[in-house]
């Protein structure tokens, strides 16, 4: 549901072996990192193509947020996909990588706060 929601934005999403605290975390699959990604997209100027990593969500499965993730997908698929692009956006924020829209972040945010 992960992967299919957020669509060419991850390679895919996974039950994370490794978080404790966070909710989330970006990793990548394949030889690019995040890192790299940043310092290569850095040197456009350059003239060096944009370069991706193999983005990968990782989801804490032990986190209230993934709780939360999970009833509103038995329960309400519309309210569960916005939950899922603010904690893709979250991992972005907690990667030091910059959000696709800041404005619709908010909104998306302030939505689910009725």
């Amino acid at each position: 549901f992960v992967k299919e929601t957020l669509g060419d934005k991850i390679k895919e999403a996974r039950i994370s072996k490794k978080l404790l605290n966070h909710p989330v975390c970006m990793t990548t699959d394949g030889p690019i990192s995040l890192e790299m990604e940043r310092y290569f997209n850095q040197m456009k100027a350059e003239g060096i193509q944009d370069v991706v990593a193999q983005r990968v969500l990782e989801l804490n499965p032990n986190s209230h947020a993934f709780t939360a993730l999970q009833s509103a997908f038995a329960t309400d698929k519309e309210t569960a996909k916005k939950y899922v692009e603010i904690l893709y956006q979250q991992s972005l924020l907690i990667a030091g990588l910059p959000i696709e829209d800041p404005s619709a972040y908010a909104d998306l945010v302030c939505s689910l706060m009725k």
